[in-house]
C-alpha cells in the first residue's frame, strides 16, 4: 500500500536497484568477479557478531546462518581468484536500532597483492563514482547536514579522536580497568563488560566520538584483540593495518590489510575462542578449514565490506534503516 499511495517510497526502491546496479558496474570495471557463497554453513565466523541458528535435518548437523562472507571470499582468493566481490544478506541475532537490521544486505570484497593504504584511495573512488551514478552528483544531504564525498578524507586514528572530540587520552591508561574508570569518571559513561581493552576503546568511540563525525573521514589505529582477522602492524604489532570509514555520525566501510599468517591467525582465534568461552557470545569459534587453507599459501590481501541498507539510509535521507527496505522483519499483528 505505501508504494501504490506514495511516490517518493517507490523511487526510493528504484534508487536502490540503481544503486546495485552501479556498484556491480564499477566493480566489472575494477576487474572484480561477482561470486556467491554458503548462508548456511556448520560455524559463522569473518565478523565479531552473534549468529542464528538452524538446523541441516539431512545432514544432521546443527549450523548458523553467515554473519558475514569473509572467510569464504579469501578462501577464493586463495583458490587463485584474486579480486573477488559478493552481493548478500548478512544475519546477526542482536539488538534492533535505527541503524541495526538482524537480516542486512552488504557488499564485500578482497584483492590479492593490495594493502589496506592504497585501498583507501579505492574507498574514496568507489564512493564518488557510485553515488553520483545513483543520485546523479557525489554528494547528498542527510539529517540536515550536506555530505560532500570529493576527497581527500581525513585519516584519523583513535587516539586522536577520543582526545579531540572525547576529552580522554587512551594512551595514558595501557590497562583496560583504568581505562573504564576514565571514562566513568570523565564523562559519566560506563563502557564496563568488554573483553578486551580494544572492546572499551571502540565502545568509548561510539559513544562520544562517531556521531559528531559528519563528513568522510577514516578511521585508523585499531587494536588487534578487537581485529582477529587484521594483519599486524609492522610498526606497532598492538594495532592492525585496518580502517573504518564513518559519515554522517555512521559507520558505511570496515576494511584492512587481511592476516594471511597461519600461525599468528591460530593464536588469535584461540584468544576468541577462551573469550566465547568465558561468555562472550559474539566472539569467533576456531575455524580449522580457514587455517587449513591458509597453510596451503595466502597472497596479500586486503579488502572491505559496505552496508548497502545503511547507505541507502543516507542517500535517501531517511533516519530508520527499515524504510530502504521492501519487507523489514516486523512484529506479527497478534503480538
Amino acid at each position: 500500500l505505501q508504494l501504490i499511495i506514495a511516490p517518493e517510497a517507490s523511487e526510493r526502491f528504484r534508487m536502490r536497484s540503481r544503486l546495485l546496479s552501479g556498484i556491480r558496474r564499477f566493480m566489472e570495471e575494477s576487474g572484480f568477479m561477482e561470486v556467491e557463497t554458503p548462508i548456511i554453513d556448520t560455524i559463522a565466523t569473518g565478523a565479531l557478531a552473534k549468529p542464528f541458528h538452524t538446523r541441516h535435518n539431512a545432514l544432521d548437523l546443527d549450523c548458523q546462518l553467515r554473519i558475514a562472507p569473509e572467510i569464504a571470499l579469501k578462501k577464493l582468493v586463495i583458490g587463485g581468484f584474486e579480486k573477488v566481490y559478493e552481493i548478500g544478506k548478512q544475519f546477526r541475532n542482536e539488538g534492533t536500532s535505527a541503524e541495526h537490521m538482524q537480516e542486512f544486505t552488504s557488499m564485500e570484497f578482497y584483492w590479492a597483492y593490495m594493502n589496506y593504504e592504497r585501498l583507501m584511495e579505492f574507498t574514496e573512488e568507489w564512493f564518488r563514482k557510485v553515488v553520483a551514478r545513483t543520485i546523479g552528483r557525489p554528494a547528498f544531504e542527510y539529517d540536515g547536514k550536506h555530505i560532500d564525498l570529493q576527497g581527500p578524507w581525513p585519516r584519523k586514528t583513535f587516539a586522536e579522536l577520543i582526545r579531540e572530540l572525547g576529552g580522554i587520552d587512551i594512551n595514558a591508561y595501557p590497562e583496560q580497568e583504568a581505562l573504564e574508570e576514565a571514562c566513568k569518571q570523565k564523562t559519566d559513561i560506563d563502557v564496563s563488560g568488554k573483553s578486551a581493552r580494544g572492546g572499551t576503546i571502540d565502545l568509548i568511540y561510539k559513544r562520544l566520538v562517531r556521531p559528531k563525525l559528519v563528513q568522510p573521514t577514516f578511521i585508523l589505529g585499531h587494536t588487534a584483540d578487537d581485529s582477529p582477522l587484521a594483519r599486524r602492524n609492522d610498526k606497532n604489532p598492538d594495532l592492525v593495518d585496518r580502517f573504518q570509514v564513518v559519515m554522517g555520525g555512521t559507520e558505511v566501510v570496515n576494511a584492512y590489510s587481511e592476516l594471511v599468517d597461519p600461525l599468528d591467525q591460530r593464536i588469535r582465534f584461540e584468544e576468541q575462542a577462551r573469550a566465547k568461552a568465558a561468555g562472550d557470545e559474539e566472539a569467533h569459534v576456531i575455524d580449522h578449514e580457514y587455517l587449513r587453507a591458509m597453510e596451503h599459501g595466502m597472497p596479500p590481501i586486503a579488502g572491505w565490506g559496505v552496508g548497502i541498507d545503511r547507505l541507502m539510509m543516507m542517500m535517501s535521507d531517511k533516519k530508520n534503516i527499515r524504510d530502504v527496505v521492501l519487507f523489514p522483519m516486523m512484529r506479527p499483528r497478534e503480538l
